[in-house]
């Protein structure tokens, strides 16, 4: 009774860490959470709810009923509580994906990546294995689990990477990109053009864009 929310951690916020040191695994919270935490009413309409994501451009937001804390809500909660299916259908992928995410050679260091999500403010990067002729993925959630398990961070970013890529066409809508991320219980997509050539990601963030 009486606490003060002085921030919020979520796995964004893994980008902020340095990870070509060992320091990485010592880092107090303090270092790299969010603040101050951006709260909203219980009673705040969909449409605003949206809005104040895209605003600040984050993924949760603090839940108040007057002064009381009452929750957290996500983009995702937004998404499957609001019946925006019809909007998405009528959405295609094509207009609304990130063609401008970066892609890493398998070989490289993950603090490279890393460095590049920050820079960047990207929720992830497309990996290429030029060896096997594949791609995965590198996203902030991973970077979690690396800190978690208290991983090295030195082997290559191949290492980490989660492969195949799991990809949708560009043509598709979004409503189909929705329940595909929903299926694999995943938050990002690759994006295909006609040809099957790998052209950019499809995040969550962009579907909410779409609505």
């Amino acid at each position: 009774m009486g606490e003060q929310v002085v921030g919020i951690l979520t796995e964004a916020d893994c980008t902020k860490l340095d990870f070509s040191t060992n320091d990485v695994f010592t880092a107090p919270v303090s270092q790299y959470m969010r603040s101050p935490v951006i709260s909203i009413a219980h009673d705040t309409r969909h449409r605003e709810i949206i809005q104040t994501f895209h605003r600040h451009n984050i993924r949760h937001l603090l839940v108040k009923d007057n002064e009381n804390i009452t929750g957290i809500i996500n983009q995702t909660d937004v998404v499957r509580r609001q019946g925006i299916e019809h909007y998405l259908q009528l959405k295609s992928i094509a207009d609304n994906y990130n063609s401008r995410v970066a892609v890493f050679q398998g070989t490289v260091a993950l603090c490279d990546a890393v460095s590049a999500m920050a820079h960047h403010k990207h929720s992830a990067v497309i990996v290429f294995n030029q060896a096997t002729n594949e791609h995965g993925i590198i996203t902030e959630r991973d970077l979690l689990k690396i800190l978690a398990r208290g991983e090295s961070h030195k082997e290559h970013l191949w290492k980490y990477a989660p492969h195949p890529l799991i990809t949708i066409n560009s043509e598709e809508t979004l409503l189909q990109g929705f329940l595909t991320l929903q299926q694999y219980r995943i938050r990002h997509l690759g994006v295909t053009d006609k040809d099957g050539n790998v052209i950019g990601l499809l995040a969550l963030q962009n579907i909410l864009s779409g609505c």
